[in-house]
């Protein structure tokens, strides 16, 4: 074969795994063969700056492994998406402790089932279940799934109830509400918003308007 300058020879866009390419081993200053196969199927582990394969023109873009049996991708230099060597996934964090852990905040424009339900569970104690359509957001139990508190579709907030009677924004199904802290307005015009209620161990204080409270006597019985 007549010489020929690499660059002109003709371009071949199809490789095969098999076919090789010709090789300098700089050690033992000889020339050898190398398969595609044998070049692709390795890569330097790299780093979150530097991934071990980067983007032409982009080499802080990536993958690499961020240690044994890991393997991780990066944007802009910074490890976003990292998969430890038990499968766990990591978004924002390098050290997944369950099978999803996110670092941040999470979006979704959907998060339902084929039967109009969606679930967000917590450890044992609570679990958070979301249904499509007027039933709205149920707050359940994990024990017993029985249900605690909802905030249905017109947006009132239900405890211990699943229906409204009355249409309140807030209504409980108990015998009694609690408000842990006393409070007590320092006048009739101490400074309050209309609908304020507060207590302490002589008085009910009620705010009628911006900055004017009434009160009601207590007694015992």
């Amino acid at each position: 074969m007549a010489n020929i300058k690499i660059t002109d020879l003709t371009a071949y866009t199809d490789a095969a795994s098999t076919d090789v390419l010709p090789i300098v081993d700089v050690g033992a200053d000889v020339t050898k063969k190398i398969a595609i196969s044998d070049i692709v199927k390795a890569v330097p582990q790299g780093t979150a700056a530097l991934p071990g394969l980067a983007f032409d023109g982009d080499p802080n873009t990536g993958l690499f492994s961020a240690g044994a049996d890991q393997v991780a991708i990066s944007t802009n230099g910074t490890g976003r998406l990292f998969v430890d060597a038990s499968g766990n996934v990591g978004v924002g964090t390098a050290s997944p402790s369950v099978a999803l852990d996110v670092v941040g905040q999470v979006k979704a424009s959907v998060l339902f089932n084929v039967n109009g339900e969606g679930f967000i569970r917590g450890d044992t104690a609570g679990q958070l279940q979301i249904q499509a359509g007027t039933s709205g957001v149920m707050f359940r139990n994990n024990a017993n799934n029985t249900e605690r508190a909802r905030i249905d579709s017109s947006g009132r907030l239900l405890v211990g109830t699943s229906s409204d009677s009355g249409g309140a924004l807030l209504q409980v199904n108990d015998n009694r509400i609690r408000i842990a802290t006393a409070k007590t307005p320092s006048s009739a015009s101490d400074t309050g918003t209309a609908g304020e209620i507060c207590w302490d161990s002589s008085y009910i204080y009620v705010c009628t308007a911006t900055d004017t409270w009434k009160r009601a006597a207590l007694s015992t019985w």
